[in-house]
């Protein structure tokens, strides 16, 4: 073998030596990513609260637009947790103001952001509602979002109140919040498992 056959094979020997523990690192980063992302994906307490709700509800609404007339309407909704638990999904029919009513929506919670996520969407408009707001373990969902106007075109504040009242019973506040930090109910729902 020559010198300089010899002085190639120590060069690439070295160089595979000096590698080696970039190689190690990167794969000690994507183990530890890797578990970052197993972890982060797990169903936790926000998801068990979550199917809580899971079922087959009637409700009734009762809608204040006229606080001195309010309104009430009824319908059902089904409520099913789906992949693996993480997110709940609802599709709900009624009657509103006179007209059959469709609505669905998703809910999730975030482990990463630590918030639940919300979106809703009916028959009755042509936008879809998003709101989020942070887990608190034994008190109500609450959560944040924005409206638009129909009539003004203005965007306004919104909080949407879930409380859990027992194992068959559940209610739902859709709440505007002034700039000044007013809030005004405008509807109230009543969730009733169905036997």
């Amino acid at each position: 073998m020559t010198n300089r056959w010899m002085r190639a094979v120590l060069v690439a020997a070295c160089g595979v030596a000096a590698l080696a523990p970039a190689v190690l690192a990167q794969e000690e980063d994507q183990a530890a990513m890797m578990a970052a992302y197993m972890e982060k994906m797990k169903p936790g307490p926000a998801h068990a609260m979550l199917a809580q709700l899971a079922g087959d509800w009637t409700y009734t609404i009762t809608s204040y637009e006229n606080p001195e007339q309010p309104v009430t309407m009824t319908g059902v909704s089904t409520k099913e947790m789906v992949m693996g638990g993480r997110y709940l999904e609802e599709t709900t029919s009624g009657e509103m103001m006179g007209m059959p009513f469709q609505g669905a929506g998703i809910t999730g919670f975030d482990n990463t952001s630590g918030e639940f996520q919300s979106i809703w969407f009916d028959n009755m408009s042509t936008g879809m509602m998003m709101t989020e707001g942070p887990f608190v373990e034994g008190g109500p969902m609450v959560m944040m979002g924005e409206y638009t106007d129909p009539m003004t075109g203005e965007t306004q504040n919104v909080k949407m109140v879930t409380e859990i009242v027992d194992a068959d019973n559940h209610a739902f506040k859709w709440i505007l919040v002034g700039d000044d930090g007013t809030e005004t109910t405008m509807m109230e729902i009543a969730y009733v498992r169905k036997m």
